[in-house]
This record gives C-alpha cells, sequence and structure tokens, in this order.
C-alpha cells in the first residue's frame, strides 16, 4: 500500500543512532533471527516449532539493490502462522521450509546499502525477516508513510486498514448503507475494530461478535456498539443473541473467523444480504485439510444472498483510496486502533501463541529495536509537540449518500483543513474519474451483452 503523494514521504530519513561503518561489522557478526524449526502438527508451539538462532550477516554478500536494514518493530499478524503450515496437497500456504526465516511485515531502517529509493538512514516498510538485522531486496521496500507514526504503516494505515476498507467497498456489490444492520465477526481484532467504526461512518447500526469480557467491554464502552454478542459466555446461544440484537435480520456481514458463527449467522441473513470473508482465524491453529464451510451455506440460495471472498492483494489498484479514506481520518483522529506492544526479539514467539489465543483486544507489535521511536514525523516539525490534526473533539462523521461524505468542519483551523482537502479532493477526484470512466467503457461487455452494473457502479457506493 503506498501514501498519498508528498514531498516528505519521497526521502523519509532517521540520521539518529545510525551505526558507524567502522562498528557494522560487529554488530552484524552478533545477528539472530527466528527460523522454522518444524511444521506445527496442529497448534502452533513457541518452543518447538521455531527456534532463535545466531545469524551473523556478511558485508560482502550485500548484492546490487540490495540494503541492510535495522529491524525496529515487527507485527503479528496471521499469515506468520498460516506460512508455517507442513507440506499439505490441500495447502498453497507451505511458504517457510524446516530452518528457513520467519517472515512478518516490519518497519525499519536503512544502515547499509544505497539505491535510487533508499539511502542510509531511510525509514522503510515491508516484508521482513523475524531477525534484528535483515538484508532485503530494496524493490520489496516502500517509504513510511510520512504523515503518520511508523507502525501506523504496519496496522490502521497498512495493510490492516487496508482490508478493512477492500471489504467493505470495494470486494462486495454494495458496501453498509445508512440503517442497515452489520454483523462484524471478531469485532475487537486490528481489522475488526476498523471495520466496525467505518461501518458507523456510514450510519449502520453495528452488532459486534467476540470473544472474552476484555474484547466486549473494549466494543460496548469504547466503541459503544449498537450490541456485543461474546461467544465466550454464550457459544450454545449464538442463535438467540443473534434473534435479540438483529431481530429483523442482518445486511451485511464482515467475518473473518469463520466455524460455528458464521454457520449460524446464515440462518439471520435478509435477502439479498451481503457477505465478506477475509480469514479464517476459527481455523488459524489447525490444519488446513481439517477446514470445513459452514452447514447453512443453502441460505445463500433461499435469501439471495451472496457470499465474497477477498484477498486485498487482488485489489491493489484500490490501495490509493483505501489509504486516501484511512489517513484523512487517521489525521482527525477519528479511529481507535489499540495496539499492544513486546520488548525485544526474544518475545516474538510468545506473542505469536498470544495473538492465536486471540485473547487480546488490537494489534500485537514487537519492538526489536531499543533506538525504535513509535513518534508522528509531523508532531516535531509542524506542531511543537502536539499532532497539527488532533482535536478536543471527535466530530459526526456519516456517508449521507453514496459517494457523498458529509463532516462539520466548524472547529478546523485552518492548516488542518488545508491538510484534509488535499486528502479528501484526492480520493473525490480518482472515484470521479473511475466512475466516469466505467460508465463509457462498461455498457457492453465482449459479448455485446450489458455489462456488471455492481462493477460500473462501484466508486459511487464508497466513501
Amino acid at each position: 500500500m503506498h501514501a498519498p503523494p508528498t514531498e516528505e514521504n519521497s526521502k523519509t530519513t532517521d540520521s539518529r543512532d545510525i551505526i558507524d561503518d567502522d562498528d557494522l561489522e560487529s554488530v552484524l557478526a552478533a545477528n539472530q533471527k527466528w527460523i522454522l524449526k518444524s511444521h506445527p502438527n496442529g497448534a502452533f508451539n513457541a518452543s518447538t516449532d521455531i527456534e532463535l538462532v545466531n545469524d551473523p550477516l556478511d558485508l560482502e554478500s550485500l548484492e546490487e539493490n540490495e540494503v541492510i536494514v535495522r529491524v525496529d518493530v515487527l507485527a503479528i499478524d496471521p499469515f506468520i502462522r498460516q506460512m508455517m503450515n507442513g507440506d499439505d496437497e490441500d495447502n498453497d500456504d507451505c511458504i517457510i521450509p524446516v530452518n528457513g526465516t520467519i517472515k512478518a511485515m516490519g518497519v525499519g531502517t536503512v544502515i547499509k546499502g544505497e539505491t535510487d529509493t533508499f539511502v542510509k538512514g531511510s525509514v522503510v516498510v515491508g516484508i521482513m525477516s523475524a531477525a534484528k538485522y535483515a538484508i532485503v531486496d530494496s524493490d520489496l521496500l516502500q517509504d513510511k508513510i510520512a504523515f503518520a507514526k511508523p507502525s501506523a504503516s504496519l496496522g490502521l494505515l497498512g495493510n490492516i486498514g487496508e482490508t478493512a476498507y477492500i471489504g467493505l467497498f470495494v470486494a462486495p456489490q454494495k458496501g453498509p448503507q445508512k440503517g442497515e444492520t452489520v454483523l462484524v465477526n471478531d469485532a475487537a481484532s486490528p481489522v475488526g475494530c476498523l471495520v466496525c467504526q467505518i461501518a458507523q461512518f456510514a450510519g449502520a447500526k453495528v452488532i459486534g461478535v467476540t470473544h472474552g469480557k476484555e474484547k466486549k467491554m473494549f466494543l460496548e464502552h469504547t466503541l459503544k456498539l449498537h450490541g456485543v454478542i461474546d461467544c465466550k459466555e454464550s457459544e450454545i446461544f449464538i442463535n438467540e443473541a443473534l434473534h435479540q440484537f438483529c431481530p429483523d435480520g442482518i445486511d451485511f456481514v464482515f467475518d473473518s473467523v469463520g466455524g460455528v458463527v458464521l454457520n449460524e449467522v446464515l440462518n439471520h441473513i435478509k435477502t439479498k444480504a451481503r457477505i465478506v470473508t477475509c480469514d479464517t482465524s476459527s481455523c488459524n491453529n489447525k490444519k488446513p485439510s481439517s477446514i470445513q464451510g459452514p452447514k447453512n451455506y443453502f441460505k445463500l440460495i433461499e435469501k439471495s444472498a451472496s457470499l465474497q471472498g477477498f484477498n486485498t492483494m487482488d485489489y491493489s489498484e484500490h490501495s490509493f483510496k483505501a489509504t486516501t479514506y484511512l489517513g484523512w481520518n487517521y489525521m482527525r483522529d477519528n479511529f481507535i486502533f489499540p495496539q499492544k506492544f513486546s520488548i525485544g526479539l526474544e518475545s516474538f514467539a510468545e506473542s505469536i501463541e498470544t495473538m492465536l489465543l486471540n485473547e487480546h483486544v488490537g494489534h500485537l507489535l514487537v519492538q526489536v529495536s531499543d533506538q525504535f521511536e513509535n513518534r508522528d514525523q509531523h508532531l516535531e516539525k509542524k506542531s511543537g509537540g502536539k499532532p497539527a490534526y488532533a482535536n478536543e473533539h471527535i466530530k459526526e462523521m456519516q456517508v449521507q449518500e453514496p459517494g457523498v461524505l458529509t463532516i462539520d468542519r466548524t472547529e478546523d483551523t485552518p492548516k488542518q483543513k488545508s491538510q484534509e482537502t488535499d486528502l479528501i479532493e484526492l480520493a473525490c477526484t480518482e472515484t470521479k474519474t473511475e466512475t466516469e470512466k466505467k460508465f463509457e467503457t462498461n455498457d457492453k461487455d465482449e459479448n455485446g451483452s450489458m455489462g456488471d452494473i455492481s462493477k460500473s457502479t462501484e466508486s459511487t457506493s464508497k466513501p
């Protein structure tokens, strides 16, 4: 995902605490990384499945277009576990071989190597080794988003935020509408909590499904959802809970869990309901061959409903609009996005176990470097320590009509208006252009029949 184009993010650098070349060789000689010791046999076991080993890096092995990155922070995301799956004829996720290096999304600082894109001190984001230092192909990296904290590039403004946006406004035929009932499964997860808030912005009635009292309190008291179902205390009563919170049925479902809950939810969908799914977290700690689909899938036929799976990698052309929308709201402090940091590379394995237990609220991150500061770059530059976008009160924002964004701007500062106008105008301009093009080109398909109406009007249902 790419940040909105600015002069700043073309060269985001941090020259503080960069290792001198004279000391670099000895530092790299003491490097460590996590490797896959064995493919998990079912549930992941941190003590037997992965191992922290010494991994000296040789400066002489640095090839053209490669850089050495000091790994500052790593994100603990479900795909890490999925890449550990063993040989299985039904499994396409076997990416890491035994003794192979564990990978994760990370933020780091270039300490050696210069390319056309990066120089020493560049703050970069991308797939990195779960290590203290890593040699990375610069083509696999991008600049940290200039107007945001480094960790935001891994979460709210990274793949997590993009997943929420794509799942709500791009993958389905129609996004959540004002007055509709939206159910979010695993609502306190990093993706789920953003989905809940964006659906609230659209004026929908949002019901969250979660697991545990801490998560339930977060959804009820912090995000203030219309209703929260705690499956840990009432999984056997999920059907009754859905009747209570969704008496008239469900218009839109955002699912990242699968399993029992999705199966029961299908009994409560309305006619022409839209269901999107991006993960099966209920099966993340199981063998892929053991995953089963919902038994009540016939409800899709009965209700003329749609079930759409999606992978954000297949929607890269929408990254700009997603970043614009998310960045605009980020600059206004409109999102609540909890983060939990563990300190030290040694905590990486335990953090994976914590993620898989799914009893935490928000996004798990590992701070690898003690020189990492999760600061906001423009705090220091523009406002002397206070965010230029910070507001004492979060303004009410909702989609009044498809594609029309209405915001109370009465308390905005001139600087704030300028920053936000630049972002939102970029989004609106692109949306208008794409819509006009689709109406012009999608009237007929190659066979001369009418094109897909949902595609031709896709942009009009997005913020």
